[in-house]
C-alpha cells in the first residue's frame, strides 16, 4: 500500500483510520502526540503525558501499571502489531527497572487487569509491594522487555515470550518462557534499549495451516531485527477464551469468539523508570501478510544546510509483516554508497547525513518492502528538499500523465482530485517556496522527462 507522503503530516494518526475504516477487528493506529485516545483504558500508575504527548506505564518506584485498547481483537486469525517505546532510568545509580510487556489476555478483569510491581512488570504475580498487593493478570501470554535481573530471570536486558503457570497467572521467570534473547546479543551490533531513545517493536502471529503443514508461530522483532519466536497454536490457550476466560470448543459461537484484549503492563521496585508509549498500531486477521505502510509517531528533525546532523525518516513507524526491507533513494537513484560513514542508515528506516554539505540538496524517499507488499515516504522538509515525487497526485502509479494534469488543475485553483485515501503535494513542486510559479510547471515537466529538477 502507497500511501501519501507530506500531507499526512497535517492530518496524522486521524487520516490512517480514516483510511482503514470499514476493516474488520477495529485495526488501528495511535500516534499519541496527536493528544490522549479515547479508545485506551489506563489502570494503576498508567497514564497520559499531556507535555510529551505519550503513555506512560510507571512513572516511579515500586509500581505497576497497564493500558489496554477497549475493544477485543481477533488473535486466532493472525495479526500483526507494532509499537514504539522507550525506558528512560530515573534511579539515582541510573539502573531501570524493572520492565513492560505486550500483553495480549482473557482476564476474567478485562480492561482493568493488571499485575504485580518489580519483577512481576505490571502483569506477573505479585512479590512484595510496599504500597499494597496487586493480582495477576490471568490467561494470556507476554512479551517482555525485561531490564532488572532478579528472582529466576535471564541476565541482562532481554526480550521473552512469557506464557502461564499451573494457577494460569502469565509468570515471570525464566521457566515460564517459551523463547527469548538477551538485547545485546540482537543483531550484529546488540540493542541497546536503555539508551533513553525510542525504540520499535513488532509481535505478529501467523495462525496455523493445516492444509499446507503450516504451525502456528509468534515472532518478535526489535528495531527490525529478528529477536525470539516460537511455534504455538493460540487457538489452543485459554487467553482467547469465550469470555470468562475458559478455554472455547471449536463450536462455540459467542461473540468473543477467538479474540482477546490487547495492550501493555509495565512494574517497576526499588529500581524505577519510566515506561514509555509513544506509539502503537494492530491488524487483526492479517492471515500470513500484512503489506507495507507508513504512520506517522512523532516528529522528526529538520534538515537546514550547512548544518547537521540530517535525520530523515525519524518519526515514521512502518507497520506490516517482518522481515521488512528499506532502500533509500537520493533524486529517484538508490543510495548504496556510505561515504565512509557520513551516510548512516542505509538499510533502516531511518537516515543520517552528517555533516550536511550543499550537495545533499535533493529529493529524498526510503522505499520499503515486505514479502506482501511496498510503500514509500517522503521526508518532509521544505528548506531541505529539491523536487518533489513525480507522483504528485499520489495514486502509486508513475510516470503517469494524470500526475501533469492533475498539477496543472491545482496549480489553476482546483481542489486535489478526491482519490480515496491519498492527498496531492503542494505546487510548490521544485520546493523554492515561490508559489504559484511556473518555474515549478517546467521542473514538473523536467522531471517526468528524465531531466534534472529546475529551481
Amino acid at each position: 500500500m502507497v500511501t501519501s507522503r507530506k500531507n499526512w503530516t497535517i492530518i496524522g494518526a486521524a487520516g490512517l483510520v480514516m483510511g482503514l475504516a470499514g476493516m474488520a477487528n477495529a485495526d488501528f493506529q495511535h500516534a499519541y502526540f496527536f493528544g490522549q485516545s479515547s479508545d485506551i483504558a489506563t489502570v494503576g500508575a498508567a497514564g497520559f503525558e499531556s507535555n510529551d504527548g505519550t503513555y506512560h506505564l510507571t512513572n516511579g518506584g515500586d509500581q505497576s501499571g497497564a493500558m489496554w485498547h477497549n475493544q477485543r481483537q481477533n488473535i486466532v486469525g493472525g495479526f500483526v502489531t507494532t509499537f514504539q517505546f522507550s525506558i528512560n532510568p530515573t534511579f539515582i545509580n541510573d539502573s531501570p527497572g524493572d520492565g513492560f510487556a505486550f500483553v495480549v489476555q482473557n482476564d476474567a478483569d478485562g480492561t482493568a487487569a493488571t499485575g504485580g510491581a518489580g519483577s512481576a512488570c505490571g502483569y506477573g504475580p505479585n512479590l512484595t509491594s510496599s504500597t499494597g498487593s496487586f493480582s495477576s493478570i490471568h490467561n494470556g501470554i507476554a512479551v517482555e522487555f525485561d531490564t532488572w535481573t532478579c528472582c529466576g530471570e535471564f541476565d541482562g536486558p532481554h526480550v521473552s515470550i512469557q506464557t502461564m503457570n499451573s494457577a494460569g497467572e502469565v509468570d515471570f521467570p525464566d521457566n515460564a518462557s517459551l523463547a527469548h534473547a538477551i538485547l545485546s546479543d540482537v543483531g550484529p551490533n546488540g540493542i541497546d534499549i536503555l539508551d533513553y531513545k525510542p525504540h520499535i517493536c513488532t509481535v505478529q502471529y501467523t495462525p496455523p495451516n493445516p492444509g499446507n503443514n503450516i504451525e502456528g508461530r509468534l515472532d518478535v522483532y526489535v528495531d527490525d531485527i529478528f529477536a525470539c519466536g516460537v511455534d504455538i497454536d493460540l487457538g489452543f490457550v485459554p487467553l482467547v477464551g469465550g469470555g470468562d476466560g475458559a478455554a472455547f470448543e471449536t463450536d462455540d459461537q459467542s461473540s468473543d469468539y477467538g479474540t482477546a484484549w490487547v495492550g501493555f503492563a509495565g512494574g517497576t521496585g526499588l529500581a524505577d523508570s519510566v515506561h514509555r508509549l509513544e506509539a502503537w498500531a494492530f491488524n487483526g486477521e492479517t492471515g500470513d501478510c500484512l503489506g507495507a505502510y507508513w504512520w506517522l509517531a512523532g516528529n522528526g528533525s529538520g534538515c537546514f544546510i550547512p548544518d547537521g546532523p540530517c535525520g530523515m525518516g525519524q518519526g515514521v513507524t512502518v507497520q506490516g509483516t517482518r522481515p521488512m526491507q528499506y532502500a533509500w533513494h537520493k533524486d529517484g537513484v538508490l543510495i548504496t554508497d556510505d561515504e565512509g560513514g557520513r551516510i548512516r542508515g542505509l538499510g533502516t528506516r531511518e537516515l543520517t547525513l552528517d555533516p550536511v554539505t550543499g550537495e545533499d540538496a535533493a529529493y529524498y524517499k526510503v522505499v520499503f518492502t515486505n514479502a506482501c507488499g511496498s510503500g514509500e515516504f517522503e521526508p518532509y522538509n521544505a528548506a531541505f528538499l529539491y523536487c518533489h515525487s513525480i507522483d504528485f497526485n499520489n495514486d502509486g502509479l508513475f510516470p503517469d500523465t494524470s500526475d501533469i494534469d492533475d498539477f496543472l488543475a491545482v496549480f489553476s485553483g482546483a481542489n486535489c482530485p478526491p482519490t480515496a485515501g491519498y492527498l496531492c503535494d503542494p505546487i510548490d513542486f521544485n520546493g523554492d517556496d515561490l508559489y504559484p510559479d511556473t518555474m515549478d510547471i517546467d521542473s514538473l515537466l523536467s522531471v517526468f522527462s528524465g531531466g534534472p529538477c529546475l529551481r
